[in-house]
């Protein structure tokens, strides 16, 4: 099993390439919009369920903080971006504008160039002593527009997803030049990022290790002809959304809880680890609880067609009058 760092930091580079700004309809998207530059280089933490990548932008007042954070190889980002240099909306300005379907209002983070900002679902506020207010969304990919509605198309024309190859992952990574915020501060603003091909080749790397740590065979689930497949699956999540944890409920506590099924060729949860603490563990043990009680898949099949041991992971968001 390989060993983890569990929150050592490893910088990626100090100078990554930086692609050549986006030209058409892709430049007009956040393109007067502030921008901020690098504060530091990238930075890799090694988790004990995840990999992060974590970098700074501006100076002074303006200072922000960006995580991208992966809890399986190829899954999506959880994005966190905290700053003290501007006013965050309140949490019900966010809750209102996140069930609007128009663009001028909704909170979104994209990667640029994009044509049209990601939608990404509720965002969840948080705060830190020395980043201040900040604001976390559960899922980000790093495809444009275009991409998503090629994917989306497939998937109804086919039934399954669109695969991408190794090449068109990296061309899109390499032309990736910043993250855009909208709708989360009172001002909208571009953390430049630069490219992106060098920052996730470290995190595929760290996720290759991640997968030896959890006791899974990476090379085998590199090949899988079937990834694990919930059965009944909306039965078992209205049971953990029933068991809501009182004094949670109580105190308006809303969590957002990322959970890791090591899953038996047999099709059985056999372990649950939860990928994040940033909730109160009473939803950890509620989420953990039930999921193991009730949930049941079908195996994963290696190359040859056979049952063979995966995971499967999953956000459970926890929220009140839901």
């Amino acid at each position: 099993m390989c060993e983890r760092v569990k929150a050592g930091w490893l910088a990626v580079g100090a100078a990554l390439a930086t692609a050549a700004m986006p030209t058409g309809a892709a430049a007009q998207y956040a393109a007067d919009w502030d921008r901020l530059a690098p504060s530091s280089h990238w930075n890799l933490d090694y988790a004990e369920d995840s990999c992060a990548l974590r970098r700074s932008f501006g100076e002074g007042d303006d200072r922000t903080f960006l995580e991208l954070r992966q809890f399986e190889p190829e899954g999506a980002l959880q994005v966190i971006v905290m700053t003290k240099g501007t006013q965050m909306r309140s949490a019900d300005e966010l809750l209102v504008a996140s069930h609007v379907r128009s663009r001028i209002a909704r909170p979104s983070v994209s990667f640029l160039p994009e044509t049209e900002p990601a939608e990404w679902g509720q965002p969840l506020g948080i705060h830190s002593e020395e980043w201040g207010e900040g604001v976390l969304f559960t899922s980000l990919d790093l495809r444009n527009s275009e991409q998503r509605e090629l994917a989306r198309a497939f998937l109804a024309e086919h039934g399954t997803g669109l695969v991408v190859s190794d090449e068109q992952r990296d061309v899109r990574e390499a032309e990736i030049d910043g993250l855009a915020v909208e709708n989360v501060y009172r001002r909208n603003f571009v953390l430049d990022t630069g490219a992106m091909q060098a920052p996730m080749s470290a995190m595929r790397q760290c996720m290759d290790e991640l997968i030896e740590h959890w006791g899974i065979d990476a090379e085998a689930n590199r090949h899988l002809t079937r990834r694990v497949q919930p059965r009944d699956f909306q039965s078992w999540v209205t049971r953990v959304q029933q068991q809501y944890p009182t004094a949670m409920e109580r105190q308006n506590e809303q969590a957002v809880v990322r959970v890791r099924l090591t899953v038996s060729p047999e099709g059985r949860a056999t372990d649950c680890a939860v990928q994040t603490d940033i909730s109160n563990p009473l939803f950890d043990e509620a989420a953990c609880e039930v999921l193991l009680r009730h949930s049941r898949f079908d195996p994963a099949l290696d190359a040859d067609g056979d049952p063979i041991a995966s995971y499967w992971v999953k956000t459970i968001v926890y929220r009140i009058g839901t």
